[in-house]
């Protein structure tokens, strides 16, 4: 897909690592990722004040993540963010007699990821993989059926099709159970984090048209949209989304997808 891409220069080199270096710390990365989850639900806005953030709604995000800095270390953390050309800012509001200081809003820069990601050889292989990733998923959805593919590990790449009218067992090897079984999605044992097999970690089904996972008893528990599910309560899998099995090391990530 990437043939013959130009190398990048010493400077392009020194601009990425930059970035690389920026991007280095819990903070920082979710300040990126509320400025890009209030970008897409703008998408397509003309003025930047319709899809930036000032100080006070970025520290408000940082909270409901549980992150809880001072206003002072939030400007050391945006001013990083600033020196490594990933995000910029306009003013928004400033009281001419100096007594209210100036606000500011911050954007994420439309090109903030495009050198960090084609300049180098390890991110633009990790692109071609979840392109090939993505087609072979595409490929397997049916009228009326579910595809499960892994996204990371040892087990990258490999799907499990669920017709609508079979329940889905999703867990790490077990010698307690038959692998070869159709509707199972039995993973590697390096994703040693996961429920095994035998006691699934998560169960997937269809039920009057609409898939749903439920997730009885692991151990580690079982993750969407950075919020756990509660136990034993079913809760429908939005199209096209990414479920996470426990977290942290040995963890596993799963796409889901199907026909709407």
């Amino acid at each position: 897909m990437f043939n013959n891409y130009p190398r990048p220069s010493e400077a392009e080199y020194e601009k990425n690592k930059s970035k690389l270096n920026a991007l280095n710390n819990p903070v920082r990365l979710n300040i990126v990722e509320g400025l890009k989850n209030k970008e897409k639900m703008n998408f397509g806005e003309d003025y930047i004040e319709n899809y930036s953030m000032n100080t006070h709604e970025i520290h408000r995000y940082l909270i409901e993540n549980n992150i809880n800095i001072g206003r002072q270390m939030l400007s050391q953390h945006l001013r990083k963010l600033l020196e490594a050309g990933l995000i910029d800012r306009i003013r928004v509001h400033h009281n001419g007699n100096g007594a209210v200081p100036m606000i500011y809003s911050y954007f994420l820069k439309e090109d903030a990821f495009d050198d960090l990601l084609l300049d180098l050889n390890f991110f633009r292989d990790e692109i071609n993989t979840f392109v090939e990733i993505y087609k072979n998923s595409e490929s397997r959805k049916c009228k009326n059926n579910c595809v499960v593919t892994v996204l990371n590990g040892i087990d990258k790449g490999k799907i499990l099709t669920i017709n609508e009218d079979e329940t889905a067992f999703i867990g790490r090897q077990s010698a307690d159970r038959p692998i070869e079984n159709p509707s199972l999605l039995v993973l590697s044992r390096s994703y040693n984090s996961v429920s095994k097999i035998s006691e699934p970690h998560l169960k997937v089904f269809n039920k009057n048209g609409t898939w749903f996972m439920l997730d009885e008893s692991s151990s580690n528990g079982t993750y969407y949209s950075n919020k756990e599910l509660k136990k034993g309560e079913a809760k429908e899998i939005p199209n096209n989304s990414v479920v996470q099995l426990s977290k942290g090391e040995g963890s596993v990530k799963l796409y889901f997808t199907y026909n709407q």
